[in-house]
């Protein structure tokens, strides 16, 4: 009897996600809709992300497809909001 190999699917995931939001920023939900990924795992994959600082929250407004508020992500460093802090001079 021969095994079949287990493909693991979570590493294309998570470049899908990554991908996806290069384009305009969208809730989780959205995107879960979008690519067709399940949305905890896309909620893993922007606790890894917000970990190493390669996603930004853009604004929070009302999802398209739930209707409630919800952040709105991006992974492009062009479209992330400018920091509220003042730099200090050194």
């Amino acid at each position: 009897m021969t095994k079949l190999p287990i493909k693991n699917q979570f590493p294309d995931q998570f470049n899908i996600v990554f991908f996806a939001w290069q384009g305009e920023p969208m809730t989780m939900k959205m995107l879960s809709v979008r690519t067709g990924v399940d949305r905890a795992n896309i909620c893993r994959f922007v606790a890894r992300l917000r970990e190493t600082g390669k996603i930004f929250l853009v604004k929070k407004g009302l999802c398209l497809i739930t209707k409630f508020r919800a952040g709105y992500y991006t992974t492009d460093p062009a479209k992330a909001p400018s920091p509220k802090q003042l730099k200090m001079a050194v």
